[in-house]
Parts: structure tokens; sequence; C-alpha cells
């Protein structure tokens, strides 16, 4: 470091120093105000150490200064010298030891003129400027409450040619104020005529901050004094009335001591006196050597409790515990005490022990100890540590208490163990509707604690209604008793609040029970949850009245056969399905044959309950039924017997259904199919054929030829689309036959483009196609093994799906993979709107399309079943949607 950094940080530490001795503050108070360390304020004091920034500004922070004052670099005076004493009485601090700014002026008396120095200008915090000044200007910075005495004083040193100096205060631009004081001296001419005057301003700011500070130390030094003067007064007081109250307890000690040993030796309670002082420095010793859980170090070293035991210092006994104990003499018993301990004793000195060493003072329970004479005796053991040399315990003989209580806790335990692990609630209400017992099966059934229900009244545990009914049979007892009639056991089923809000109903047993008049007491009572019971009683009316809404609905009816007494039951909806009234249903099974089964198939329907009756299952049909207006329906018969025990059938049950409209459409369809296979198919067949006939005709114009070629594709596309329709009908009521042939599926994507020609064109659609991962050369074929018919119905409907949802100007791609199977992904930049999407390949569902039935999907998923595949679709905003279809066992 070089002489002149050293010199810095000496002079820093020196100005540092000076400044807090000023302030009355020691290096602690510094370090603590802020938050360093002591030593850290010595080191930079004795110019050891270099302050940070921030120190420095924490340092102006509690010396309340500007940082430049902590760098005037002066000769200080010595913090542990006094100052001197001003003339008004202040102790003050040199004002050249303080000085920060100064600055002079001249005033020419006989020009006007006047000149600031480049100090002057400084202190009073403007930019030096060589042009002369005028007189006045000096006054605009002169603080506003001390300009009348400045214009006072300097009117009356210019009259009187005198030389001044007096204190005031400046403001400066930038709104700082500072302290000055003002010299100035005269010059004259050769005449003795005053020809200019000049002065000298100096900062006295700091200065006037240190005096300030220094009255403000000397008041406090001054406050301290007195309070400490107070203080040591208070104390002196204090010290005597303590020596007059010692000389009192000491007098009061003795009194009561010796009123103590009179009550000690005449008590009737057995007392010991024992000294334990050598009990707890071995206590201590443990607790140094690491021992901090005496009871784990009594379970493990349980040998100790018999060392524990010898250091007890028994001091005194009294007369009472001589007899307790069946000795003749106090020393009698203090040599014998090891015999009075029985085992059960040592298990409560561990307690003991245990109590003590981890800072217990008091200690009550029971004990059993042995007399001299050898006979068991039980003891409440109460001791109280006053000091350790000081130990009072006491004992009281309990035996002949424990006996009974034991006697009692046998009796109370069988009563105890019926009540506490019944299942129903057991309790005792007295005649003003409170509990005085509730056994503690109440938690389980109610939620609520033994205490939280003793606490509730009867209206608070239950239901308004059940309340009610509680109050009629309360009030009936009372009657009842005032006529003599004394009631037994009262039973109700009421609605009790459970702790969470809901409610359970009880089944209640109440017995009353009397005093030795005859008279009503209480009531003896038992509480048992029936909520169970209830609700499956609800369930079931609820059930039966769902399933009277349900056969109506579904217009489904039920019937209830006795196969043994051939007695039969029809549920409401069966007896409308019949055309009849409740009341004038059929009771017996022969009663239904004879008027409602059509006679054509009275004899299928004797068959099968023949058939139930020997054992076979009952077989789903359906049989014709006559209703009373002559008109025949159709019904479905659904049954499931019942046996008994030994396997034999007892009851037939069964629910029926009128599918007579279900049959009037499949017959209505049957015509519809007709129809179409030769109504339609055959005028189609011939239409393509003459349209080919005539198109060989070399008289037609271009344009005709080209209109007939037309019409004849339009006949054999719709021709193709009622066989594809035909196929689907055959699918989907299961009586199509499959039958693969080989199959081109190059040629056959190629009809299915021509088809969609017409709609690629007008939407500016791109079909892009691609077979196991590539574009099949022009003149390629690719032959399958395949369902040809199945297959084509399969792709039209996909492409034509996919070309129906994209929008205009997009790509519908087309990707088959034989390699495995057959895979075949059709997908477009459409999406599937989200209320369709769970829905997507049901039958007639659709969205979103100018044309269609909802049946593409449908007929997809029927097909690709028929076939023993899978298909699926994924669709979102970004790739669109694609429909992948797998299907088994393709082969090339």
């Amino acid at each position: 470091m070089s002489m002149n950094a050293s010199w810095i940080k000496k002079s820093f530490g020196s100005r540092l120093r000076f400044l807090r001795s000023i302030a009355g503050l020691t290096q602690a108070n510094m370090a603590e105000m802020i938050n360093v360390t002591e030593e850290y304020v010595s080191k930079v004091e004795r110019g050891l150490a270099s302050p940070s920034f921030d120190v420095i500004g924490r340092f102006c922070g509690a010396l309340d200064t500007e940082p430049a004052n902590l760098f005037l670099f002066t000769a200080e005076p010595d913090p542990s010298r006094p100052l001197p004493n001003q003339p008004n009485g202040r102790a003050t601090v040199n004002l050249t030891r303080t000085v920060t700014q100064y600055g002079s002026w001249e005033q020419d008396l006989l020009s006007g003129s006047c000149d600031w120095s480049p100090g002057l200008c400084r202190l009073l915090g403007i930019a030096p400027d060589s042009d002369p000044r005028h007189p006045g200007e000096y006054l605009s910075f002169i603080h506003p409450d001390d300009q009348d005495l400045f214009l006072t004083i300097a009117d009356s040193v210019i009259k009187g040619h005198l030389s001044f100096g007096f204190e005031y205060r400046i403001v400066r631009p930038d709104g700082m104020v500072r302290h000055v004081i003002d010299h100035c001296d005269w010059q004259y001419t050769p005449q003795g005529e005053p020809a200019r005057v000049r002065g000298v301003v100096v900062d006295i700011t700091e200065q006037k901050r240190l005096e300030h500070m220094l009255v403000s130390t000397h008041q406090r030094l001054e406050e301290r004094i007195a309070a400490q003067t107070h203080s040591l007064t208070e104390a002196v007081a204090q010290l005597e009335n303590e020596i007059a109250e010692r000389k009192r307890v000491e007098l009061a000690r003795i009194q009561s001591e010796e009123r103590y040993r009179s009550l000690f030796e005449n008590s009737p309670i057995s007392l010991w006196e024992e000294d334990l002082s050598t009990l707890f420095a071995y206590f201590e010793e443990l607790r140094e050597q690491g021992v901090s859980d005496f009871t784990a170090f009594f379970d493990a070293h349980p040998e100790t409790l018999s060392h524990c035991a010898s250091l007890v210092k028994v001091l005194d006994v009294n007369q009472a515990t001589l007899d307790l104990l069946k000795a003749t003499s106090k020393e009698q018993l203090l040599t014998n005490i090891e015999h009075i301990l029985t085992p059960k004793a040592y298990a409560v000195f561990r307690q003991e022990m245990i109590l003590l060493a981890e800072g217990g003072d008091q200690y009550s329970g029971e004990i059993s100890h042995r007399t001299l004479e050898g006979e068991e005796i039980d003891l409440l053991v109460y001791f109280k540590v006053l000091t350790p040399e000081r130990v009072i315990v006491s004992l009281m003989d309990i035996t002949q208490r424990t006996q009974a209580e034991k006697a009692l806790a046998e009796s109370e335990m069988k009563y105890r163990l019926l009540t506490e692990n019944a299942e129903d609630v057991i309790w005792v209400m007295e005649n003003d509707g409170s509990y005085s017992y509730i056994s503690p099966a109440i938690e389980k059934v109610g939620g609520f604690s033994q205490e939280e229900a003793l606490s509730r009244t009867l209206e608070e545990s239950m239901t308004p209604e059940s309340y009610a009914r509680v109050r009629e049979a309360m009030i009936q007892r009372v009657e009842n008793e005032a006529r003599g009639i004394h009631d037994t056991v009262t039973r109700l089923e009421l609605e009790q609040y459970h702790k969470d809000g809901s409610t359970r109903w009880m089944d209640i047993l109440a017995n009353p029970i009397l005093d030795e008049h005859g008279k009503h007491i209480a009531l003896h009572g038992l509480s048992r949850d029936i909520t169970e019971r209830k609700k499956a009683q609800e369930a079931l009316l609820l059930s039966e009245s769902r399933l009277k809404a349900a056969q109506k609905v579904a217009g489904l009816g039920s019937f209830d056969l006795n196969l043994v007494t051939g007695e039969v039951h029809l549920s409401e909806e069966q007896c409308r399905l019949l055309g009849l009234e409740p009341g004038e249903a059929p009771t017996t099974i022969t009663d239904i044959n004879n008027t409602f089964v059509h006679p054509d198939d009275r004899q299928r329907k004797l068959g099968i309950l023949n058939a139930v009756m020997a054992g076979n299952e009952p077989e789903d049909t359906e049989f014709r039924v006559l209703l009373k207006d002559g008109s025949v329906r159709h019904f479905a018969f659904n049954a499931e017997v019942i046996n008994d025990t030994d396997g034999r059938p007892l009851r037939l049950l069964g629910v029926t259904r009128d599918v007579t409209e279900q049959r009037r459409h499949e017959a209505m369809r049957e015509d519809v199919q007709r129809i179409i296979r030769h109504d339609l198919r055959i005028p189609l067949a011939a239409g393509a054929t003459t349209a080919q006939l005539l198109c060989m005709d070399p008289n037609l114009t271009e344009e005709q030829t080209l209109l007939l070629r037309m019409l004849g594709k339009q006949h054999r596309m719709a021709l193709e689309r009622i066989n594809r329709m035909m196929v689907l009908f055959r699918v989907e009521d299961g009586s199509y036959i499959s039958c693969q042939e080989p199959t081109d599926v190059i040629a056959l994507v190629g009809i299915l483009t021509e088809e969609l020609e017409r709609t690629t064109l007008d939407k500016e659609l791109t079909l892009s196609f691609l077979l196991n991962g590539h574009p099949p050369e022009p003149g390629e074929s690719h032959m399958v093994n395949v369902e040809q018919s199945l297959c084509h119905t399969l792709l039209s409907n996909l492409l034509h799906n996919a070309v129906e949802a994209s929008p205009a100007g997009c790509t519908v791609e087309i990707r088959i993979d034989t390699n495995d199977g057959c895979r075949v992904d059709v997908s477009n930049q459409g999406v599937v709107p989200e209320e369709v999407r769970d829905r997507f390949f049901e039958k007639f569902v659709t969205a979103n399309k100018e044309t269609g039935t909802g049946l593409g999907t449908y007929a997809v998923k029927l097909i690709v079943e028929t076939l023993g595949g899978e298909v699926s679709f994924s669709t979102d905003e970004t790739t669109g949607t694609t429909v992948s279809v797998r299907i088994p066992g393709i082969a090339n």
C-alpha cells in the first residue's frame, strides 16, 4: 500500500473516531447501529480496514452527517480530552477545524462594482463568473428569515464604517440551506475616505451540527446520571426493606418450623422426610453422559433402580408411619426399609424416578408395601420436592377401598362388556328428557361421542315428525300412570339425526324404571339402526313403481306363473297389452290359453310349458294373441325358470312385448326389397343394355353417342347401387353368404374414382391413391382374395363420405396396404363435429353435409364386422379426419 493510501485510511479512521466521540457513541454502539462487528469498527478507526461505500453510507446514517464530513482530514482533537468550555456554557469545536468551504468578496465603493471569488460561488452553489456582480444580488441567496437582520446589520456597518462578523443562513439554488459567518474590513483612500470593503464568508454548517450534537449528548448524559442516581436511591431503600423483611422471615421460619414439627409428629397420616440431593446429583451425571430419555434408560438398565433406591436418604418419619408399617421404633423401620418394598412397589418407584429425572417435582399414585409383620397393604402415595435436600412423602392406607373397588370393578366390567360391546345403543333417559347414560355404540350408529350425545336434547336428536311422536307417547304414558296404568315396553320407529347431517331410522324399545313406590323415574331403552331395512323397503316400493313405469314406457308386460298350481299373476302393463282392466285379468294359465292364445298357436305353447316342467330351459318365442275386440297381435315371450331347493321347476317368470308393428315393418321391408329386386333392377338392366345397343348405330351423331353412353353408365351405376344395397340388407339381417374371389384393387379404386369424377370436379378435389406405400404404375394390377361385392361397397362408402366431407380445393387420400391382411386409410381435411363423434358409426348420423342419409359409416362398420375386421377414425383441426379399416385374411 502506498504511503498516500495508508495516510488516507488513518486520516479517515481518525475523523470517524472523532465524530463518533462527539456523537457520544462507543465502538459497540456504532457496530450495533450499522450491523457490523465491534472489531471491524476498531480496525477502521485504526486505519487497518477500508470500508465499502455501503458501510460509509451506514456510518453517515449513524452519525447523522454528510459523507464529505468523514473526509475532512484536518487535525482532530483527541476524543479522550474534554473540549474547552465556551462562554455560553456549551462545549464547541474550533471553527478552523470543521470549516469545509469559504469564499471572499470585494466591493468598490467608488465605482459600485462587486467581485465574488470562485470559492464564494461554489459555497453559494453557482458557477464562477468573471463579470462584476451587482451589490444587491447577494441578498437573493440569504434565507428569507435572515434577510431583515442582514440588511439591518449591513446598514449599520456601512454607515459607521465598521468591520463586522455575524451568522446567517444562505439558500443555494438546489434548495440546500447552509450556515455561514461573514467577516469584513474596510480600505480607505489617502484622504481617509472609505474606498472599498472586503469580506470572507465561511461555511460553518458542520460546526452548527456538531454543536447541536454535543448539546444533545450532554443532555443525554445528564439524563442518564439523573436516572442512575434515582435507581441507586431506590436500590438502597429496597435493600433496607429486604434486610428488614429477611429478619421477619427468619423469625417466621423458626416459628413455622416449630409448628411443622408438631404437625409432622402428630399427623394421623404417614409422613416421611427425605433427602434426594445425592439422587439428583446421580441424574445430573447421567445427563452429562448423554442420557436424555430416562424411560428408555431404565428399560435398558433396570438394575439402576436398586442403586437409585440406595441414594434416597430417609431423614425422619412420624408416629403414624410406625403404626402403619407395624414398626416399634424409627430405628427398626429405617434399618429394614428394603423389606417393606414389594415387586409392585418397584414398578411405581420406576415411574417416580423417571418423573424426578425429567424435572418433575411432585407425584401421586397408588403403591403397595409390606408391614414389618409381612402383611401386604395398598397405599396412596404423594410426594412434593421442596428442595433436593427436603422432600415430603405421605402414605395413606387404602386397602379396604381397593378391595371394594375391585369387587365393584368386576361387577361393572360385566355390565360394561354387555353395554359397550353391543351393536345396539343402550340408554337411560330421565323424566326431563335428558340422557344419563348412552352406550359407546352411539358413535358407530349416530357418529356422536358419548359426551356429545349426552349433551343433546330429544328435540335436537330427531326430526320434528319423530319428536312429535315421542311427545305424544310421553303424554300418553303420563295420562296412563295418572289412571294407574303402568306401561311396560313401548316400541317406536323414529328418524334420528346423524352427526354428518344425514338421518337414521331407529327401532326404539323403551322400558320404564320404577322406584320402590312404583313411581316412574326413568326409561331404560335400546335403539337399533334399521336404516338399511327402511331403505330396502323404500327401494322395493321405488323399484316396483319404476318397473311399472318402465314397462309402460317400453310396452313390456310381465307374468309370474306358478308351475305347481297353475296360478298366474299379470302385471298392469300386461293387462293393458291384452286390452284388460287390472280386475279382469285371468288367474290361471288355462284361462289364458283358452281365451287369448290364437288357436293355431295353443298346441305349440303347451309343448313349451311341458318341456319346462320336464326340466328344459324355456325358449324365446312368439305367439299370436286374440284381444277382446277380435284383433290379432303378435307377442314375443322371454321367460326364466325358478327352481326349488331340490332343483324342481317351481315358477316361470317372464316378460312379453307386442311386436305386431315390428312384424308389419318387416313385411313392408320385404315388399320394398322385392320391388327393388324385380321392379327396379330389371328396367335398369334393360335400359343399360338398350343404351349400349343404340350406341352401335353408325347413323348417330357424336353428341348422341356420348349421351347414350352417359345414359348407359348412369343405369349401370344405379343398378350397382341397388345390388350393393341388397347386399347390405342381407348383411344386416345375417342372411348374406360371403364368397371370396380374386379382385384387382387398383381397378376397383379406378371404378370408384370414375363414379366420383363429377363431384371431384365440382369441388376441385384431388384424389391421391397409394398401394403398399407407392402410387400404382399405369396399367398395373394387384389381385387379392376378397369378397368383391362387400369390398366395392366398403370402399365406395368410404370414398363418397370423404369426398362429401372434404373442403373444396383439398386432397382426399386413399392408402391401401395388403402386406398383412388388408388395411385401408381414407383421409380428408374435413373435421367431424364434436356432437356426432361419439355416434359416428351409428345409423342415420350425419352433419355438415348438404346430402347424405347417415348410412355410409354405418354400412362401413357393418361390412367390416361381417368380414371379421376392425374400424376406427381420428379427427382434429390440424390433420383432418381419417377412417381406418383393417380386414384380416387377405392374400395376394
